[in-house]
């Protein structure tokens, strides 16, 4: 399926979706890691996490988002 590139409003949704899906793997991190995401469905995460393990699962729910085609981890261990 070829899939259109996001327009802003996309991207907002796109943002909104993978905070949410960050509140459900790690809410603890819900409002300490900074979502952006370009018109080109990329989504930039960048902010402290207690581990490698939050890490990994901040990215993959990031990754699970629908129309997510990269994510580039900015994320480090406080």
């Amino acid at each position: 399926m070829n899939r259109v590139l996001p327009s802003g409003v996309d991207a907002k949704a796109m943002e909104a979706d993978v905070r949410g899906k960050i509140a459900t793997a790690v809410p603890e991190k819900t409002f300490a890691i900074e979502v952006e995401v370009d018109d080109h469905a990329v989504v930039t995460l960048t902010g402290h996490a207690a581990n490698q393990s939050d890490i990994s699962k901040i990215v993959d729910a990031a990754k699970s988002v629908s129309g997510v085609q990269r994510v580039i981890n900015n994320i480090h261990i406080q």
